[in-house]
C-alpha cells in the first residue's frame, strides 16, 4: 500500500509539473507582458517580457507570492485588479502610461465552477508606437492648421480693409470681396474643426475634469450674446448639475449647437432648452 501510495503521489507530482510547464510555455509564447495574480493580489506567474518591462529595474526582487504593489506603485493599476477581484468582471484601461510607454491593460477574473474567485489574469498590450503616431498626427495637423490660418487671416484682413472703403471701390468689386471675406472665415473654421477632430480621435491632450454645467452654459451664453447683439437669446440653464469632460471641447460643442440654433432661426428671440 505504501509503495502504491508513493507511486500515486509521484505520478501526481509529475502531472502537476507537466501542467506548470505547459502553462509556463504558453505564457512565454505570448508577446505581451502577462501576469497571473491570486485573490489577495499576490503574484503567482508572469512571463519574461513582463519581468523585463516592469521588474528589471526594481530594487526589490519579486518572488512567487510577492505582493502586486511592490511591482506597481501606481494605484490606478492596483485599483483595476482590486475592482476585477471584487466585481468578478473583466475590465480594460486603454492607453495608460507606465514609465515612458503606453499600454492597453486588460484584466480578466479566474473563477471556479462555484463562481469563487481564484485570481486575475492581467495582459499589458504595448501601444506606445501607435500612441506616438497619434501624437505626431495631432502635432502635424496643429502645425498645418496654424500655418494655413496665418495667410488666411491676412487675406481676410485685406478684404475687410477694402470693404471698409466701399466708396472708392468699383461696384463690381464689392461682391467678390464679400465672398473672399466669408470664404476665408469658413476655411479658418474648417481647419479649426479639423484640429479639434484630430484631438478627439486620438484622445491626446484631452483633460477630463468635473465641471459645473450651469457655469459652462452661462459662459457660452455670454459669448453668444456678444456675437449676436441684435438678437435676444434665452437659454434654459439647469442648476446644480455636474458633468465630467474637457472644458474647452464641451464649450466648443455647446457653442456650435447654440450658434446654429441662432444663426438659422429667423425669429428675433431664440429660446433654447
Amino acid at each position: 500500500m505504501l509503495k502504491l501510495t508513493e507511486k500515486y503521489i509521484n505520478d501526481q507530482q509529475v502531472h502537476i509539473e507537466a501542467q506548470e510547464q505547459r502553462a509556463h510555455t504558453i505564457l512565454e509564447s505570448i508577446s505581451d507582458p502577462i501576469i497571473l495574480v491570486y485573490s489577495f493580489l499576490n503574484c503567482k506567474h508572469y512571463n519574461k517580457i513582463f519581468q523585463d518591462k516592469f521588474i528589471k529595474n526594481k530594487e526589490t526582487k519579486v518572488f512567487t507570492d510577492e505582493k502586486l504593489w511592490k511591482i506597481f506603485e501606481d494605484n490606478t493599476v492596483l485599483d483595476l485588479f482590486q475592482w476585477t477581484k471584487d466585481k468578478k468582471e473583466s475590465t480594460k484601461l486603454a492607453g495608460y502610461k507606465i514609465g515612458e510607454e503606453y499600454f492597453d491593460i486588460s484584466i480578466t477574473p479566474i473563477v471556479d465552477s462555484s463562481n469563487q474567485n481564484l485570481g486575475m489574469l492581467g495582459i499589458f498590450h504595448n501601444v506606445t508606437e501607435s500612441k506616438l503616431n497619434e501624437k505626431m498626427r495631432v502635432d502635424f495637423v496643429a502645425n498645418v492648421s496654424h500655418e494655413i490660418r496665418t495667410p488666411l487671416t491676412s487675406i481676410k484682413g485685406f478684404a475687410q480693409l477694402l470693404l471698409a472703403q466701399k466708396e472708392i471701390c468699383p461696384d463690381a468689386m464689392i461682391t467678390p470681396l464679400e465672398r473672399i471675406n466669408s470664404n476665408t472665415e469658413r476655411l479658418k473654421d474648417l481647419f479649426y474643426n479639423l484640429l479639434k477632430l484630430s484631438v478627439i480621435e486620438s484622445r491626446y491632450g484631452i483633460d477630463i475634469e468635473e465641471l459645473n454645467l450651469s457655469n459652462l452654459l452661462t459662459q457660452v451664453k455670454a459669448n453668444l450674446k456678444a456675437k449676436y447683439q441684435n438678437k435676444k437669446i434665452e437659454i434654459s440653464i439647469p442648476k446644480n448639475i455636474s458633468i465630467n469632460g474637457d472644458k474647452k471641447l464641451l464649450e466648443h460643442v455647446f457653442t456650435n449647437l447654440f450658434d446654429n440654433s441662432i444663426k438659422y432661426n429667423n425669429k428675433e428671440i431664440t429660446h433654447i432648452e
